[in-house]
């Protein structure tokens, strides 16, 4: 976890849905959570 700030900064748009991308990636690495993911992007 060495992301630097000025890098997420400069980055910013791409950063933020690389970010979300990742949390999703990782949540959905659990079988409940791929479920949330799903219920989460079903109800959009």
């Amino acid at each position: 976890m060495a992301d630097a700030p000025e890098t997420w900064a400069r980055q910013d748009r791409q950063g933020r849905e690389f970010q979300r991308v990742r949390v999703l990636y990782l949540v959905a690495r659990t079988d409940a959570g791929w479920r949330t993911v799903a219920s989460m992007i079903l109800a959009g």
